[in-house]
């Protein structure tokens, strides 16, 4: 990057779209009452983040530029920000303008970011070697971004496209981690949840295999964690000593869903102590927009969670 490009505050709202002009960034309706936290974290106090700091991410505001989401999370005052490069922001992010205007967030407010890969088209563990290939180059594509942006950790994910197998998905792994240790980017293999058909399913054993023979380190996603039906906390146990990046979201009941923070009733605040017994200081980035909630109820519910 030649020339960085400092943004002030008041030259953020430059970039104050027509979706903000034409939507209420206040969200007042739907921040958290004493009730809901009481029926959503029945036992502790799940306030309790023990130093582990909380950000979001841009896929819950998927047909947004990254500039846009950003800017929106600015506004609610997250620091911490995981570019979800798929749907719009899978082009937006080569910008000269969106690099530095990141560039820019990170110099003068503080903001830190990793990176998720897309994967909806592509498919690391593709038996086809042409898809397999193709998928390897789109995620390499990011490695300079990353490297400029000062990003450590790149999260990667598997997919349903294609056949696929464990074997093929480690040598993209071992590809990709030899690619970005020089630039001392940390590629995390996001573990799967249940009930998608057709997907690659790991079991926590596979992830610490996939970790242990090719480098990577792990993207823990609690709600996938719940959802294999298995013991969810012995299962965090296992995987947490590889893990660099959480996702969080709440469920009901162990269902892959990813619903707004109180919106469930997942565990929080044990899988916070758990965390802490790890001493985890990694992020914890909010992400995922369910069908039936608004962009704005997960990140009004994210910033009380964060804030209370």
């Amino acid at each position: 990057m030649s020339q960085i490009k400092c943004f002030r505050e008041n030259s953020l709202s430059q970039h104050h779209s027509r979706y903000f002009q034409n939507t209420s960034t206040d969200f007042s309706s739907v921040r958290y009452s004493g009730q809901i936290w009481e029926r959503a974290f029945p036992l502790g106090n799940p306030m309790q983040l023990y130093g582990i700091p909380l950000g979001i991410s841009t896929n819950i505001l998927p047909n947004l530029s990254l500039i846009e989401a950003v800017y929106c999370f600015h506004q609610y005052k997250f620091k911490h920000i995981e570019l979800q490069l798929e749907f719009r922001a899978r082009y937006d992010y080569a910008l000269l303008e969106v690099e530095r205007f990141l560039e820019g967030c990170t110099l003068n407010f503080g903001m830190d970011f990793t990176v998720h890969a897309p994967y909806l088209k592509i498919n690391l563990g593709a038996n086809d070697e042409d898809l397999r290939s193709y998928s390897c180059l789109q995620v390499a594509t990011l490695i300079p971004f990353c490297a400029e942006l000062g990003v450590r950790y790149l999260t990667v994910h598997t997919s349903g496209r294609g056949a696929h197998s464990l074997e093929q998905l480690l040598r993209s792994l071992d590809l990709l981690v030899s690619q970005t240790q020089k630039y001392g980017i940390c590629i995390c293999l996001e573990n799967t949840g249940a009930d998608r058909p057709g997907w690659l399913l790991l079991t926590d054993e596979e992830c610490i295999t996939a970790c242990y023979t090719t480098g990577c380190a792990l993207t823990t996603d609690f709600v996938h964690v719940f959802s294999l039906k298995s013991d969810p906390f012995a299962t965090l146990e296992k995987l947490l000593p590889f893990t660099r990046n959480c996702h969080l979201a709440d469920t009901y009941d162990s269902q892959h869903l990813h619903l707004p923070l109180g919106k469930g009733n997942l565990p929080v605040h044990q899988i916070l102590a758990v965390l802490d017994k790890h001493s985890y200081r990694g992020k914890l980035i909010v992400d995922a927009l369910d069908r039936g909630y608004r962009a704005e109820e997960y990140i009004a519910c994210a910033a009380a969670f964060r804030d209370n």
